[in-house]
């Protein structure tokens, strides 16, 4: 199955985004901090109300590190866009029994459906994952219905990690 599409910023930060949805309690080790700073400010606001619009000042805190952080992930995906050998371009696509290909001028990256540990559906885009973090995405708009329905089908009967499908009606 050969499939091609243009690879836009916002296919790549949805596909960041569902990685990260995903895999939360790994990303949750990173908020560990600002999550402890919340916690311990709650905690002194219920045991101690007089105290509260201090606490509240520490909460303040904890919750700006987070959004921050979430700001910093965001900023991070937008400079890997802005790298990526796929930005803008022409990407082709296929996908077999063997691997998962995508290719575009002089660059390749090939899996096979071994090193690919994470396979999820949104209603966007189709995200294959690697142990290594790496992701590889499909746009689902570059796709017509049966193509959709036969990449379904490859990855039920090839795929090996934890896989996430939506259902047909989606």
């Amino acid at each position: 199955m050969d499939i091609h599409f243009h690879m836009n910023e916002a296919d790549y930060v949805s596909a960041n985004w569902a990685y990260f949805r995903h895999h939360w309690l790994w990303f949750l080790y990173g908020y560990s901090l600002p999550i402890g700073i919340s916690g311990a400010a709650i905690a002194v606001m219920l045991v101690h109300p007089e105290t509260s619009q201090d606490a509240a000042w520490i909460l303040s805190i904890g919750i700006g590190l987070i959004a921050y952080i979430l700001i910093a992930h965001r900023w991070t995906w937008h400079r890997q866009f802005q790298r990526s050998p796929f930005r803008q371009r022409l990407v082709s696509a296929t996908i077999n029994g063997d691997s998962v290909r995508l290719s575009v001028e002089n660059h390749e990256v090939v899996k096979t459906w071994s090193e690919l540990t994470d396979i999820y559906e949104s209603h966007r885009l189709f995200l294959f994952g690697t142990a290594k973090g790496k992701i590889l995405l499909l746009p689902k708009a570059s796709m017509s219905e049966p193509q959709i329905k036969e990449l379904r089908s490859l990855i039920s009967a090839k795929a090996m990690g934890k896989v996430k499908l939506t259902s047909a009606i989606a």
